[in-house]
């Protein structure tokens, strides 16, 4: 696919999900530049796959071959053509977009609650998790914790500790607890 074939692409999917009224930022709390600049950091520390050509290519993972801000590499060419830095944002944009129209489904049919009326802590956890672990897998218990803002859980280490395949993700594990500890004192 031809790079200006991919950015239309890219660009009918971001017409079509503003049109059905899904945010291509993440969230009320994710229009944040903070929140975003979290997630982007929390996904690619390292920024895996930054050549100094300025795009993306992708490198490996425990989970599989990834590109951009941890996206899964579904074409080939992008071993070849990379991505720019505008054309990672989109992707990073386009799967929050659909991990927050998932999030509202789940909530609505499980806990009975709208997820823009969700505290903004709320949405930015879920969001958070359903980027790293996938709305589906996110434990009920954890769902309702992270509704009902239980800082005292939400903050035990074997509460939030992700993993990929058998490792832990440590860089995301201390991320997320650096970026509540300070907003849960607070409280």
């Amino acid at each position: 696919m031809s790079k200006k074939l991919m950015k239309n692409k890219i660009n009918m999917r971001k017409y079509v999900l503003m049109w059905l009224g899904f945010h291509l930022v993440t969230s009320a709390s994710a229009a944040d530049e903070a929140f975003d600049a979290y997630l982007k950091r929390s996904a690619n520390p390292a920024n895996l796959g930054l050549r100094e050509d300025g795009r993306f290519y992708p490198y490996a993972s425990p989970v599989g071959r990834r590109i951009g801000y941890r996206q899964m590499v579904t074409n080939k060419k992008l071993f070849r053509d990379g991505w720019s830095e505008e054309e990672a944002r989109q992707a990073f944009a386009l799967q929050i977009a659909e991990v927050e129209s998932q999030w509202a489904k789940r909530l609505e049919v499980q806990f009975s609650r709208k997820f823009d009326e969700l505290p903004v802590e709320s949405r930015e956890i879920l969001v958070d998790f359903g980027v790293s672990e996938g709305v589906k897998q996110v434990s009920p218990e954890f769902v309702q914790v992270a509704i009902d803002l239980d800082w005292e859980r939400i903050l035990l280490p074997e509460f939030y500790a992700r993993h990929e395949a058998v490792w832990p993700n440590t860089e995301r594990n201390q991320a997320f607890y650096q970026r509540w500890a300070g907003k849960a004192v607070a409280k």
